[in-house]
């Protein structure tokens, strides 16, 4: 018999939407997914987040399809362990990063390459990310780095974030792109590289059409999946000038956004076309 939400795909974010204040999956948004999946639909995440740092979500959600991590840098798949897609940072990133480190002394600078997180430079928030997250790193210097870089995360008080976006963007850096992912964290992406477009990307590799695709976030690195998707939504805890881009705005991720949209779908008072 067929289901009915064959053919559909829904793509969701972490932070600020999938998870609540505590950074733990409420339960009304895992029963939500798990419906969604039970009804035929294929289900992943878009997240800013590592490999390692998303693993654990993975884990406990009903994930079928491979991951975009690195805000849409890499496409992972956790069942075989192994990268299916990626789109790395060109060789210029690492001077761009030299330019941090030699005339911002204060910021800290991670960056990821593939499964490992390495730290270039630690600084109270770039410790607290690797703490709190739980991350395997390892510390090293430019002079030590391997060949292949996914992202770049620059770390610092949002008072002095201001500072970072302009000094990176105060010169044409070519073959990259920055996006705020929080309050205290810019990072560095390849040019193109974002969750929309990486969800083009994992539309094609299933042969699904984009008029079949939902998807949801909270923040600026979440704006072009809510644009790419044949419906896109945001948490109400979004930044209010992100609204005009979604097609609907859901509850706050506190309160289950996931569930609500997910919600929405079921009951037909929204559709991606015709699901």
């Amino acid at each position: 018999m067929s289901k009915s939400l064959e053919g559909c795909l829904l793509i969701s974010d972490l932070d600020g939407t999938m998870l609540d204040e505590n950074s733990r999956i409420p339960e009304n948004n895992l029963q939500a997914v798990r419906r969604f999946v039970e009804e035929g639909g294929i289900f992943t995440i878009a997240t800013g987040r590592t490999v390692e740092s998303a693993r654990r979500y993975v884990e406990q959600l009903p994930v079928n399809a491979p991951v975009c991590v690195m805000n849409g840098s890499l496409l992972y798949d956790y069942r075989q362990e192994r990268i299916v897609w990626e789109h790395p940072l060109p060789p210029e990133a690492k001077q761009y990063a030299r330019r941090v480190l030699e005339c911002m002394p204060d910021i800290g600078v991670e960056f990821s390459s593939g499964r490992q997180l390495y730290v270039l430079r630690g600084n109270d928030i770039t410790w607290e990310h690797v703490k709190f997250e739980g991350l395997p790193y390892v510390k090293t210097t430019l002079d030590e780095v391997p060949p292949v870089w996914h992202k770049v995360l620059y770390g610092a008080p949002s008072d002095r974030m201001v500072d970072v976006m302009e000094f990176c963007n105060r010169v044409s850096h070519h073959g990259v792109t920055y996006v705020a992912t929080s309050p205290q964290y810019y990072e560095m992406l390849p040019e193109g590289s974002n969750k929309g477009e990486t969800l083009g990307v994992l539309a094609r590799m299933l042969k699904i059409a984009l008029d079949k695709t939902f998807a949801i976030g909270d923040y600026y690195n979440d704006r072009e999946l809510v644009r790419k998707a044949g419906c896109g939504a945001l948490a109400a805890n979004a930044p209010k000038e992100l609204y005009p881009e979604a097609d609907l705005i859901v509850r706050d991720h506190t309160q289950g956004a996931v569930a609500d949209f997910v919600g929405k779908i079921e009951c037909g008072t929204i559709f991606a076309q015709e699901v």
